[in-house]
């Protein structure tokens, strides 16, 4: 979907600065990815947006933009364990909610809810909108609690299944993309995933002999693959969403996902191609206990 924006000559030949040129036409959305119930607040000629970020850690993402269409990640408001609690039960899709952000004599000040047993309404504030923000004020009669320390990411769950499962991840950004991970997997097993929750999600894992990719959609779970890993423990693993081949028609999914893996001479191995109709395509990072996960350079 596309959206008409009629600039003048005069709009279309002006520098904005850190930003690209302002165009006649583009394209929705204009900050794609995983960026829900977006707040937009107007600091003279700088526009600045907040957007829920449920039950992920750093929360609140920030955004930066001097035209409304082109948008930077300048930071996250709830970015320190001492700022936002997310107990390890905390269910999928709760956590921050609808965050409002306003600016007032010099101030930026973000209002949000965190939707958990005990949790309630709080504030932060800060003069820089990339941070850093204030600890947060709780909302009268709405008691908070604070969890000091260094924010550390421990391997916690044996399997995606589990609602407490500990795991470092990223949201898609574009409607195709690619992601690799080197997993040293000597004494556990990790890997990618595409994740919608505990309940929906695709992955391919290794373990110190094996590879697998599989396929979990509400009260079922089969393992499409499994095969040998002959080059050991460390394993460098892929997996690309891509659009679904034409021609499209209702049962055509929104995306196809593929996994595999990359041998040491980089050729890259297909293990299974899966209908994403079922996901949020969303990227993550996972190991189970005791495994490590390595780089992962990007999508």
């Amino acid at each position: 979907m596309s959206c008409r924006h009629n600039a003048s000559p005069d709009e279309k030949t002006q520098q904005v600065p850190h930003q690209h040129q302002v165009d006649s036409t583009f394209d929705n959305p204009v900050v794609p990815g995983f960026h829900p119930d977006p707040s937009i607040c107007r600091v003279g000629d700088d526009y600045y947006l907040a957007c829920s970020s449920f039950e992920y850690f750093p929360g609140v993402p920030l955004f930066h933009s001097r035209d409304l269409v082109h948008w930077r990640q300048i930071g996250n408001a709830l970015d320190r364990p001492e700022q936002l609690s997310l107990p390890a039960d905390m269910p999928s899709s709760a956590g921050i909610y609808a965050p409002n952000l306003r600016h007032h004599d010099g101030r930026f000040w973000l209002i949000v809810t965190n939707v958990r047993k005990g949790g309630g309404n709080l504030i932060v504030t800060a003069t820089d909108p990339a941070g850093p923000w204030s600890d947060p004020v709780w909302a009268p009669g709405v008691p908070g609690k604070e969890r000091p320390g260094w924010l550390t990411l421990r391997t916690r769950g044996g399997s995606l299944d589990e609602p407490d499962v500990v795991f470092a991840g990223r949201s898609q950004q574009h409607v195709t993309f690619r992601a690799r991970t080197l997993v040293d997997a000597a004494s556990g097993r990790g890997g990618l995933a595409v994740r919608l929750d505990e309940r929906h999600h695709y992955e391919i894992e290794a373990s110190a002999t094996d590879v697998r990719v599989i396929a979990r959609v509400g009260s079922l779970s089969t393992v499409v693959t499994s095969q040998p890993l002959p080059t050991g423990p460390v394993a460098v693993l892929w997996v690309r969403v891509t659009e679904p081949p034409a021609p499209h028609d209702a049962r055509t999914g929104p995306d196809v996902v593929s996994f595999g893996t990359e041998g040491p001479d980089g050729t890259s191995t297909v293990l299974a191609t899966l209908d994403g109709r079922y996901l949020s395509t969303r990227i993550i990072c996972r190991t189970t206990p005791r495994g490590r996960p390595g780089q992962h350079p990007g999508c």
